[in-house]
């Protein structure tokens, strides 16, 4: 599975949040007073599904503000297509609308809206389809 440049800088960027935090943490703290344990114990697969979660939004995030990057973008776009039978425009679309083609069998296109209310089942099954996809890439 291919980790794109951006993905690994965020991750490194949360550790060393997470890590200052905790240092200026123990500097703070009176001498006498022992912290807290805070531990929390997270399966597997719960980390597993926290980590698909994470880079299907953020794949989600690139496509919709980009259009499809890469070979895997392309694939979940074309799913998305082959499933709801518009053709979608990622790229440079008005924040307020959602335009898509609609090619019938006759291959006449016609051009349609949604508003941002109705584009909601769109982003949800797009998001679903990254989460799928990263899953299966995940070894």
């Amino acid at each position: 599975m291919y980790i794109s440049s951006y993905q690994m800088h965020n991750v490194l960027a949360d550790y060393t949040k997470r890590l200052e935090k905790n240092r200026v943490s123990k500097t703070l703290r009176p001498a006498g007073v022992k912290s807290p344990v805070d531990r929390i114990d997270i399966s597997v697969g719960g980390k597993r599904q926290a980590v698909i979660d994470k880079v299907a939004a953020n794949i989600v995030d690139r496509i919709t503000r980009f259009g499809p990057q890469d070979d895997m973008d392309r694939e979940i776009v074309k799913q998305l297509k082959d499933e709801m039978g518009i053709e979608e425009k990622f790229k440079d679309q008005d924040p307020v609308e959602f335009v898509f083609n609609v090619i019938d069998d006759g291959s006449d296109k016609t051009t349609n809206k949604l508003t941002a209310e109705d584009s909601s089942v769109l982003m949800k099954r797009l998001e679903a389809l990254t989460r799928e996809a990263v899953d299966k890439n995940m070894v």
